[in-house]
């Protein structure tokens, strides 16, 4: 009975979100009318929806390479179910053990990254490595009485999720060309945040706050893990794991396990003279007591550590430039600042204080316009007094059913439109006879297509290639210049609206850049070439730098009018709007910087595989009603979430992976019964 209290800690952590139809983790469904099929391996199952064959059989081999592939956490997990959402407009992932599956939501991004349905699956696998590794030992034993149910209540109890999120980058950034690991937009919060207001607390790192901006768990938790596998050994996670699945009743096993490491390596890393020549005073951190504050202590070398090498990055970088005036104290950005006239912008303006909206910003004030709701991407597009930009919208009866859509405000007469679609709409851009946008149809193929002023109905479109996207086009002298993304890489391309000619103007790169915009024949646009976020522009195959600024600089836009450029430029602060005259730059060679961490972490995980698909797996039809019982959980406790309690008996769980059919049954002791009592609740969500 010694751990009976940790046992039931543990439950009821985990049980916490249980409704009282007794499901646990619902992320809802997609509509009924879809049809399933499906692909089995020994290692995985695909569920996926019939229109989706060609994707389905990419991602089956994406996930063939992952399970054969050694990775750093040193397992091989062992098979799941793989739900493919992809009659929606979301693009994010989830990975669950009760009941054990992946869920992937596969609309394309307009982030420049690595091919998306690449970049998701090598993110959520890692996450399932990460359960299975916590699953050994006297966890293993206990999942044999609770089911799936304990292996991932010990991972929630001891294991924090900037680990979980941190350690995921770090494996997308090991497997791909990019990640987040070589995103400047991704890695600026925290430099900034660093450098410019000092590292905070690892309480508030943690938990976040409300008064200030705090990178979340994804950043915070990249640079945690990635900069303690350069000193305490790529098997410094592999081992912490490990303990925390052998001693799953063992108070703070996670931070017991970093203190074991540090305590045996800490004392020569610190010895060591050039390590500690990086650090103002070295001497006052090492007085950290290591086994009481572990995770504090880890926090406070590496990012000790990297304020040092982020100041010398950006002591040299000064900016020459006007920033507009703003009217706020608090962090905001000001996303693609828009002059209206010469006196007023328009921005789209989102932060602690603002969920999102578009301002009209002067000299002595801020006028809100209009509040959106959800933006994936913050591109606008703005012409003669009115704003397009894309939103999402949820369907009315199906979790997985909402679309990205285009929606408009007129500036003169208050006005605001959203315009029905069949697929997801990204991007809009201006053109001399309307409007243009990327649409992107739930097979994921991306088109560039043209409407009139009314938005309503299409004059041109021109549909990519396979696995290409179209990202933040924009138009000028009867052209479309857009940046396509391909598994090669990405570039800038030129297409001729008449003829549909297609022109290369640079080649294929794994480097981020979008945003182009045309000045004349001269093209500018955002790139990370140097590392960092920057402006370059584009003039008859030559490329020179234009502008930076210490932690970035994005979102272009021209002025014809009075010759000006304007932008937007991070700061601890957020997004802030600036401009400059436009000159021509002198000639100035490019310098490709790589980034270091991101690159170490390749070495290590040794990755030698290509994602591109070799193998046709076969496939056949997943009949929904014959998978409806899905017992993943049982034991000698009923757990009743909404009354926190804990009681005496025998309880089973089910839920179906496409989440229609959740329920639980079993025999309760309880106060109120004087020979106990049955239990089975039941919700059933096919149809509605």
């Amino acid at each position: 009975m010694k751990h009976l209290y940790s046992i039931l800690t543990i439950l009821i952590v985990l049980l916490f979100p249980i409704s009282g139809q007794g499901q646990f983790i619902n992320s809802g469904q997609a509509p009924s009318s879809l049809r399933w099929k499906q692909i089995q391996t020994p290692d995985f199952q695909i569920i996926y929806p019939d229109f989706y064959e060609g994707n389905a059989q990419k991602i089956a081999n994406i996930y063939q390479k992952l399970y054969q592939h050694s990775n750093t956490l040193q397992i091989k997990p062992k098979k799941i179910s793989i739900i493919i959402q992809a009659d929606g407009g979301i693009s994010n992932g989830m990975v669950t053990s009760v009941p054990r599956k992946t869920e992937l939501y596969t609309t394309s991004t307009q982030n420049p990254s690595d091919d998306f349905l690449e970049h998701l699956c090598v993110h959520e696998f890692r996450h399932v490595v990460q359960i299975d590794k916590i699953n050994q030992g006297l966890t293993k034993q206990l999942s044999y009485l609770f089911g799936e149910l304990f292996p991932i209540a010990v991972l929630g109890v001891y294991v924090p999720m900037w680990f979980m999120e941190g350690d995921a980058v770090c494996f997308e950034s090991s497997i791909g060309q990019l990640g987040r690991g070589r995103s400047p937009e991704f890695l600026n919060e925290m430099k900034a945040q660093v450098v410019e207001k000092g590292i905070y607390p690892f309480s508030k790192a943690v938990l976040g706050s409300n008064k200030d901006f705090v990178p979340n768990r994804y950043t915070m938790g990249y640079f945690m893990t990635a900069q303690s596998r350069i000193h305490y050994g790529t098997d410094i996670w592999s081992k912490t794991l490990n303990y925390c699945g052998l001693h799953p009743f063992k108070l703070n096993a996670f931070k017991k396990s970093l203190a074991s490491t540090l305590e045996s390596k800490r004392d020569s890393l610190w010895s060591d003279s050039v390590f500690c020549s990086q650090f103002i005073d070295p001497k006052s951190i090492q007085k950290s007591n290591t086994k009481r504050n572990a995770k504090n202590t880890l926090y406070w070398d590496n990012f000790t550590e990297l304020k040092q090498i982020w100041q010398q990055e950006t002591a040299h970088i000064s900016h020459h430039f006007d920033t507009l005036p703003t009217h706020n104290t608090t962090y905001t950005h000001y996303y693609y600042p828009t002059p209206i006239d010469n006196y007023s912008f328009i921005a789209y303006k989102k932060g602690l204080q603002e969920s999102g909206s578009f301002v009209l910003l002067t000299d002595q004030k801020e006028k809100r316009l209009i509040r959106t709701g959800t933006l994936y991407d913050h591109k606008f597009a703005y012409n003669n007094h009115i704003i397009v930009w894309s939103e999402y919208f949820p369907h009315p009866r199906w979790e997985h059913g909402g679309r990205t859509r285009l929606c408009s405000y007129n500036l003169t007469t208050g006005q605001y439109q959203r315009y029905p679609g069949e697929h997801n709409q990204y991007a809009p851009f201006k053109t001399d006879t309307g409007w243009g946008f990327v649409e992107i149809n739930h097979k994921n193929q991306a088109s560039l297509v043209l409407c009139d002023f009314s938005l309503q109905h299409k004059t041109w479109q021109l549909q990519g290639k396979e696995n290409e996207l179209f990202i933040h086009p924009t138009y000028a002298n009867g052209k479309i210049i857009t940046v396509v993304q391909s598994p090669t890489g990405l570039r800038l391309e030129e297409i001729e609206i008449q003829s549909q000619k297609r022109t290369r103007l640079t080649e294929d790169i794994h480097y981020e850049i979008d945003n182009p915009i045309v000045v004349d024949s001269t093209i500018i646009y955002r790139a990370s070439y140097n590392g960092n976020n920057a402006l370059y522009q584009w003039n008859q195959g030559t490329i020179t730098p234009l502008l930076e600024s210490k932690y970035g600089v994005r979102f272009p836009y021209y002025q014809t009018e009075n010759q000006t450029l304007y932008f937007s430029f991070y700061t601890s602060d957020g997004y802030k709007p600036g401009r400059i005259p436009y000159t021509t730059p002198p000639a100035k060679t490019i310098q490709y910087k790589s980034y270091p961490l991101a690159d170490h972490l390749k070495k290590e995980e040794n990755w030698k595989s290509s994602l591109t698909p070799d193998t046709l797996y076969p496939s056949r039809a997943y009949r929904k009603f014959s998978h409806l019982i899905n017992i993943h959980s049982w034991g000698p406790l009923h757990v009743d979430a909404n009354q926190m309690e804990v009681q005496l008996g025998a309880a089973i769980y089910s839920q179906n992976v496409l989440n229609t059919l959740s329920w639980s049954a079993g025999y309760i002791f309880n106060s109120d019964y004087k020979q106990g009592g049955w239990l089975f609740n039941a919700s059933y969500h096919e149809l509605w």
